[in-house]
Order: C-alpha cells, then structure tokens, then sequence
C-alpha cells in the first residue's frame, strides 16, 4: 500500500538510488495507490541528494498536475537541488513561490538561496536575500555569511564583504576560516593591502586556523 511505497522511495533517498525511487512511484498508478505529498517529498529528496535537478524539476510539474500541495520540505528538497545544480535563478523562484503561497520558510529556506548565489557569484542576490532575514529578525548562521561574504569576493565587492563580516562580529556569529579568507581574498583583489593585513591579524588573535589561500 501508500505506507510501503513511501518507505521504499524513503529508502531511496538514503541509499543514493534516485532512479529507483522514480521507478517505484511510476509503478504506483498501475498498483492502483494514491500518490500523496509524502511520496513526491521522498522521490525529490532522493533525486536532490543526488543532484538531479532537472528530474525534481520534472517531480515538481507533476505535483501540480496531481494537484497535490507542496509544503516545505518539498521546496526546501527542490533548493537544495537547485544548489547541487548551480541554478540559483531556479533557487530564488522557488523562494518566492513559497511566499507567494503561504508556505512556512524556516530558516533553512532563504539560507540555502544564498549559499546558491553565493556559489554562482550572485552576490547582488545574496545580500538582497539576507537583508531580508535580517529585517525579519530571523537568526542567520555562519554559512549563510560566509557565502554570501565569498559572493562579493568573486564579484569584486571587497567593500560589502567587509560590512558582512563586521555585521557577523556585531552579532556574534562565530567567524570560521572559510570567512576570514573570503574577506582577506576580496580585500587583495581591491588593492587594499592593508585591511588584508589587519584581518590576518584578527585571524592570529582569534587564533582561527590559518590556510594557504589566507597566507598566499
């Protein structure tokens, strides 16, 4: 029945066996089983795991052509793909599309947006997006800083990557390796050699472990 479908796709998921988990909800209409929310949010689970995004893309049609609602771990699944997938335009709809429908955003939603742009050098993106968290008072974590932080770095915003990481000290968000060099990195390729050397320092002081890329 509907119960054994969904734990075999489950069990999809957490093997890494995507195209199982379409096959078995493919084989679901001639079984004669209802498909439900719960089914689709394991089959993309599985299919974003592995970062078939066009495939989710496709779960997702079919979803509305079942007329089947999707909830938040459905969208948060399908950005997640988006990221796998570097589609961070993708990314950013589907975020709208869930505010558009009233869909609860936790804090996991809009964070995994920016990680997206952050990786594919939208940084004008991530900063709208985590002005908007911030605005709303919601608690942002260190990754989603630091992406965006690495956004301005490979967009050449050394200026911006230097309020986000004085916005993170303010608010007492733990500053990791992968921050500090983001900065150091954005602020060398602005000329600017000596706040470089100042966040070196604060890298020593904080004694956060120095890499090669920090030091080179």
């Amino acid at each position: 029945g509907l119960v054994a479908y969904n734990a075999a796709i489950s069990a999809c998921e957490k093997s890494g066996n995507w195209l199982k988990s379409l096959e078995l909800i493919g084989q679901m209409p001639q079984a004669r089983v209802q498909i439900d929310t719960i089914t689709y949010n394991a089959a993309v689970s599985a299919c974003a795991s592995s970062g078939e995004w066009m495939e989710v893309s496709k779960l997702l049609v079919e979803m509305q052509h079942c007329r089947l609602q999707m909830d938040t771990i459905t969208y948060n699944a399908a950005i997640h793909a988006c990221g796998m997938g570097g589609e961070w335009i993708k990314a950013v709809k589907l975020l709208g599309a869930m505010r558009q429908g009233k869909v609860p955003v936790t804090t996991i939603s809009p964070c995994a947006v920016i990680s997206v742009c952050g990786e594919c050098v939208a940084w004008e993106k991530a900063l709208e997006l985590l002005s908007i968290i911030l605005s709303s008072k919601t608690q942002v974590d260190a990754t989603s800083y630091s992406a965006a932080i690495s956004a301005c770095d490979k967009g050449g915003a050394w200026e911006m990557a230097r309020w986000l990481l004085s916005l993170m000290l303010q608010d007492k968000v733990q500053v990791n390796t992968t921050t500090y060099t983001a900065v150091i990195s954005a602020c060398a390729k602005g000329g600017e050699w000596i706040k470089t050397l100042e966040y070196l320092s604060a890298m020593l002081q904080g004694k956060v472990r120095m890499d090669e890329v920090s030091c080179g």
